[in-house]
């Protein structure tokens, strides 16, 4: 999807992004950078919010010095949502897989525009524009607008589960923003510190 320069760029920023070997959790041998997580894993238009996660989460990982440690087991749609499986990670970044997960609900699997509807059979998310090529097929529904994560989270000092919310709106402008960039500009605001 990117060039191997970009690549390269990509993986010394966020380590992450490089290809592992799930048995040994060690990189991938004779690795040329001509792709990185999420390439063969994604629909293309889920990769600028999985990339725009990649960024996310950067900063706590540092801070709890965990940004060699961390990895991906598996990156994937599911039940058309990003779903990013890891190898663990520190409580820093706990609310931003949520987060992410949640804005490619909103967005076209396709080109990465935001979606305007949903199809009812295989669950997949569409532009006005891609949804042309499949509008005779299946059964559509259109998506509403929420950007607020809803979930429980078990609180140690309680003892308790508590019901918790967190606005993923800013997230999801910052998305807007990046579809609009050409792959150059994108990979560039991504380097950006």
């Amino acid at each position: 999807m990117y060039t191997v320069e970009q690549n390269k760029k990509l993986i010394e920023k966020f380590p992450y992004l490089m290809p592992i070997n799930l048995w040994t959790l060690e990189p991938v041998k004779d690795f040329e950078f001509d792709y990185i997580r999420g390439d063969h894993e994604l629909p293309e238009g889920f990769m600028r919010c999985f990339l725009l996660y990649c960024k996310a989460i950067r900063p706590g990982l540092i801070e709890a010095d965990f940004i060699d440690k961390f990895k991906f087991s598996q990156i994937k749609e599911k039940y058309n949502r990003l779903v990013m499986y890891n190898c663990g990670y520190p409580e820093a970044i706990d609310d931003f897989e949520g987060i992410y997960s949640r804005l490619s609900y909103h967005i076209c699997q396709i080109c990465g525009k935001p979606a305007t509807v949903e199809s009812q059979g295989w669950l997949a998310s569409y532009c006005d524009d891609c949804i042309k090529q499949f509008r005779d097929q299946e059964r559509w529904e259109p998506i509403e607008p929420d950007f607020t994560l809803r979930y429980q989270r078990y609180n140690k000092e309680t003892d308790k589960f508590g019901d918790f919310e967190v606005d993923c709106l800013p997230a999801w402008e910052e998305y807007l923003k990046c579809v609009e960039m050409s792959d150059e500009e994108f990979i560039n605001y991504l380097l950006e510190d």
